[in-house]
């Protein structure tokens, strides 16, 4: 992603996945995490070659499709190891809540250019991260940035 070839990077990841569904599995990793990010930013218009106005609906849904994945396993790791892992959690949480990558399906002003039906789906993804952001919080940890 480092040269702005978002759509390629998506490319690159459902290949990688496709050929080693195990590192799709190492969630703490972050590997579904960065393929979302990319999907994102390429449905957003973003990169040398960006996607048609027909190609970013099916992009946002794999971002989408990512990130729940990603979030049911850290919510899974959460109930399983509770307190161990709450700093984890947390901070991956965090990372989605404020990562700039996400801004196109995060901020309220974008969401509303979104199909209803898409809207909901991405302000129940929010809504859930958000909780689970919360449910992680000690008081050691300072509460993330606001998103723009």
């Amino acid at each position: 992603m480092h040269k702005n070839r978002f759509a390629d990077a998506v490319r690159f990841y459902e290949q990688l996945f496709a050929r080693d569904p195990e590192r799709v599995a190492k969630f703490r990793v972050g590997y579904r995490s960065e393929a979302a990010a990319a999907a994102a930013m390429a449905a957003a218009g973003r990169g040398v070659d960006p996607p048609s106005e027909s190609e970013r609906l099916p992009l946002r849904r794999k971002a989408l499709a990512w990130l729940r994945a990603d979030f049911r396993d850290w919510e899974r790791h959460q109930r399983t190891y509770g307190t161990r892992v709450k700093a984890s959690v947390h901070r991956a949480m965090t990372g989605w809540l404020t990562n700039p990558h996400f801004h196109s399906v995060r901020s309220p002003d974008r969401l509303a250019n979104l199909p209803p039906d898409e809207r909901q789906e991405w302000l129940k993804f929010w809504t859930d991260a958000r909780r689970l952001h919360r449910q992680t919080t000690t008081p050691e940890l300072a509460p993330p940035p606001r998103p723009k």
